[in-house]
């Protein structure tokens, strides 16, 4: 058991802890998010053949494409591509193991950034999660401070009543927000588990 004396030193080791991993994963889930959004999923086939294809206009010989090898072919971007290699409209160009367009990175989701992108959930999830502890933490000490006197005083510019219906709204934002990120996570980790993608299970 800890003495009343302890009690605040251990109270505020806790707080630089959390403070502490909020920071980590605040800056895992800004990082992640670059690299997925940096990243270019294009199937490598398309950037071999039209080296080639260069290649050949300027009379030199180029060993290193045969069309033959490939089965399949992209009329868009006038390609031969590999298996399971699809399309995107929005991005106009043919993503390889295309999973899917995400609208929040402006980018697809294929086999070169997937892995980032799963990182990327995963780092969402745990600060959103921090967030909504915060938020928690903060109506608890309003409701507290509430309690404890009838005048209204402010804290800053704003009012005690004032910053409890501000931490409200930004608690329904970020809860919203965790359900979103949480749904995403679990339906990407069941599409692993299954060995697929998000255009194979859609199409299905």
């Amino acid at each position: 058991m800890l003495e009343d004396s302890q009690v605040p030193e251990a109270n505020k080791s806790i707080r630089i802890a959390v403070t502490i991993c909020y920071i980590v994963s605040f800056i895992a889930m800004c990082v992640t998010t670059i690299i997925v959004t940096a990243s270019d999923p294009t199937d490598p086939t398309i950037a071999l053949e039209r080296l080639a294809k260069l290649a050949r206009s300027n009379g030199m010989a180029n060993l290193d494409f045969d069309a033959n090898e490939y089965f399949f072919h992209c009329d868009i971007c006038d390609t031969h591509v590999l298996k399971n290699t699809k399309h995107c409209q929005r991005c106009n160009r043919c993503s390889y193991e295309f999973d899917h367009h995400c609208v929040w990175v402006s980018n697809d989701i294929g086999l070169h950034n997937y892995a980032p992108f799963i990182r990327m959930l995963i780092a969402v999830f745990l600060t959103i999660s921090f967030q909504l502890g915060f938020c928690a933490h903060t109506l608890s000490f309003l409701d507290r401070q509430l309690g404890e006197a009838d005048d209204e005083f402010e804290i800053g510019l704003l009012t005690k009543y004032s910053m409890k219906v501000l931490t409200l709204v930004t608690l329904v934002i970020i809860t919203i927000l965790f359900l979103m990120d949480s749904y995403l996570l679990t339906f990407h980790i069941y599409l692993m588990c299954k060995n697929t993608s998000t255009y194979k299970h859609i199409r299905r």
